[in-house]
Formats: C-alpha cells, sequence, structure tokens
C-alpha cells in the first residue's frame, strides 16, 4: 500500500519536522506559492499528529508515508498511516458545530475537535480507504486559495 508514497517516517512527532522540511523542499524546488505550500504543511501537520497522538497513542515506530504532486489547479497529497482504522471524512466534512462558531472570546472555546474540520476545509476532495492495514487518504487542496 505505501510502495507509491515515496516519504516514509516513524510515527514519532520528533519527526513531523522533518516531513515537514522536505515537502517544503520539494515545493519550492516546483515552484508552489508560498500560501500553497503554508496550507499543505497545515494539513500535514494535522494528520501527522492525529495518526501519532490519537490513532497510536504517542510515538512509536510504525510508519507514516506520504508523496505529492501539483496539478494545475490542485496540490494532490497522498497520506498513509498503519494506526486503527479511522475515517476522519465524517469529522473533516461536517458543518461546524454551532459552539464553535460562536462569537465569543477563542480563549475560553475548548481545545481541540477543529483539526478535521480544518483539513476538511482546505480540502476540494478527500477520499479514503482501509487496506490491509493501512489507512489511506487522497486530498486535493485547491492552489491560490
Amino acid at each position: 500500500m505505501s510502495q507509491d508514497l515515496p516519504h516514509r517516517f516513524a510515527a514519532r512527532m520528533a519527526n513531523l519536522s522533518e516531513a515537514l522540511a522536505m515537502l517544503a523542499r520539494e515545493c519550492e524546488a516546483q515552484g508552489v506559492a508560498t500560501e500553497d505550500v503554508l496550507r499543505l504543511s497545515l494539513v500535514v501537520e494535522e494528520l501527522f499528529t492525529n495518526t501519532v497522538q490519537h490513532g497510536h497513542g504517542g510515538d512509536c515506530d510504525e510508519p507514516v508515508c506520504m508523496g505529492w504532486h501539483a496539478e494545475p489547479q490542485h496540490l494532490v497529497l497522498r497520506y498513509a498511516d498503519r494506526a486503527p482504522a479511522f475515517d476522519p471524512r465524517p469529522k473533516a466534512l461536517a458543518p461546524l458545530h454551532p459552539d464553535d462558531t460562536e462569537s465569543g472570546d477563542v480563549l475560553q472555546r475548548p481545545v481541540g475537535r477543529l483539526g478535521l474540520v480544518l483539513v476538511g476545509q482546505l480540502s476540494q476532495s478527500l477520499d479514503y480507504a482501509h487496506e490491509e492495514g493501512w489507512n489511506t487518504l487522497r486530498l486535493r487542496l485547491r492552489r491560490g486559495g
């Protein structure tokens, strides 16, 4: 499943910076606009963090694999992990709960619950499959916005 994904990292939070640096280098080499790199990096950071913290319950040596490519109108991210099966689409594509959009003080809002919503908001499409022990995601992020 992960054989066609060129980048592999152990599911350890210390590896997130390496993954993001790799992504930034490759994006820069392909002339991807800074704002598009930042959006893609935010998605990778959220997915990687969720894999480690929620999928595995902390750092471990299980693999996280990813690859991406640029299309004229989109950046396409493929992401795979071996955490327990979890389809993020129901949370990522659900409308925000009224408590999440109140105009009150953001510092008073409970921490969490918006990471996958953010991934869904940034993605034009989000596909998920669980095959042979791998969670696999394919996201398309619109370039330039």
